[in-house]
């Protein structure tokens, strides 16, 4: 009997155990990292372009949506695989302030390049 209890206990343990270490495994409809880097600086890259034109906030966004969709389809994901990846990502703050610290340095190089670079004339 104790020994039925012992391995029953062993059993749920190592059960609990497994579950909590595929918690962190990532899903197949979720962006990877350098997937999501990515993505998030092509979407970057479009809000800049829109705000570059001086329209109001609610215009802005309304030519936003379409903008959105046509680099999802570029991608070739969906807005839930987006959604679905943010959630991801926003519940595993550690990997998402890697994701963006890739952004923000892709940015920072994208910047200085054009700095350099002459202007046409």
């Amino acid at each position: 009997m104790l020994r039925v209890k012992k391995y029953g206990l062993l059993t749920f343990v190592l059960g609990i155990f497994m579950l909590a270490c595929t918690r962190d495994a990532r899903p197949p409809e979720v962006l990877d990292q350098q997937q999501m880097v990515t993505l998030l600086i092509d979407l970057y890259l479009a809000e800049s372009r829109i705000a570059l034109q001086n329209v109001p906030k609610d215009s802005g966004y309304k030519y936003f949506v379409p903008f959105e969709d046509s680099l999802l389809r570029a991608h070739a994901l969906s807005d839930s695989v987006l959604r679905k990846s943010y959630e991801y990502y926003l519940d595993r703050p550690e990997q998402f302030e890697r994701v963006y610290a890739a952004v923000v340095d892709s940015l920072n190089l994208r910047l200085q390049k054009a700095a350099s670079t002459p202007a046409p004339r």
